[in-house]
């Protein structure tokens, strides 16, 4: 899924490099963007006569030596490719332009693995993780919850797994053969087009969502239920409905307990 860097420095007999998968850039490199980019890399200084130093310089001078000029055909394909790319990232900078300047809703979007024949495992390969995810939100309950059904540019969702068969089955849809966790929320995801009409359902609404990132530690309805701060959230006491608000305050919760943090 990624692919390293390494950057080098070097001032007289001091090196510095820093060896990850991030890029600097702006977006990469800025943590109040919102894009949910979680970086890590590792940063060495010491004297060019250190093992790991010399190790560094010497992986750098090999990739140099095979480094080739890119004919001007293979310029124009990466133009090319660069062009459409900057097309496909038009809706990602909306979304942030959206987050920045106007107030985000929550919510959550429960997956009945067997009934969709999805997960979220599923959209994590969709291209570019996005996926268009409708039915739900013109049923009886949810037009309820989601005044005038509106679900828009910027919002954020959490992607929860349920099941209505045997682990079996489950495991037969899944990607890869694995077995989710079921009964938990398992990703977050954002909105890249709030709701409109369906593309591939005519008559029904629709929204577009992409797959921020999967959870490092699956949430449990069980677990939200022991939770004494997560005693009103509506999952708790109702958890039959498939698309639920969500307060930021049990957003912020639920990504608590999934980067493993006890309650305080």
């Amino acid at each position: 899924m990624f692919h390293a860097k390494l950057y080098i420095s070097r001032a007289g007999e001091s090196v510095s490099f820093l060896s990850g998968s991030f890029n600097l850039a702006g977006k990469a490199l800025d943590s109040n963007t919102g894009l949910g980019n979680l970086e890590h890399g590792l940063y060495v200084k010491g004297a060019i006569t250190e093992d790991v130093c010399k190790q560094a310089l010497c992986r750098f001078d090999d990739f140099w030596k095979k480094a080739v000029c890119p004919s001007d055909d293979q310029v124009k394909r990466y133009r090319d490719s660069y062009a459409d790319s900057r097309g496909k990232l038009s809706n990602l900078e909306a979304w942030v332009a959206a987050r920045e300047n106007s107030d985000i809703n929550y919510w959550l979007f429960e997956c009945n693995i067997l009934e969709h024949n999805y997960s979220f495992g599923h959209l994590l390969l969709e291209k570019d993780c996005i996926a268009e995810w409708g039915e739900e939100i013109t049923t009886g309950p949810c037009r309820k919850i989601i005044p005038d059904n509106r679900i828009k540019l910027g919002d954020q969702m959490l992607f929860l797994h349920t099941q209505s068969g045997s682990k079996k089955k489950v495991r037969d849809v899944c990607p890869g053969g694995q077995l989710p966790a079921v009964g938990a929320i398992v990703g977050t995801a954002r909105v890249i087009a709030g709701t409109h009409a369906s593309e591939k359902k005519p008559g029904q609404l629709a929204v577009s969502i992409q797959a921020v990132s999967e959870l490092s530690n699956p949430v449990s309805l069980q677990d939200i239920r022991q939770n004494p701060g997560l005693k009103s959230m509506m999952l708790a006491r109702n958890p039959q409905l498939s698309i639920q608000k969500v307060r930021p305050e049990e957003w912020s919760e639920i990504l608590r307990m999934a980067n493993g943090e006890k309650n305080q």
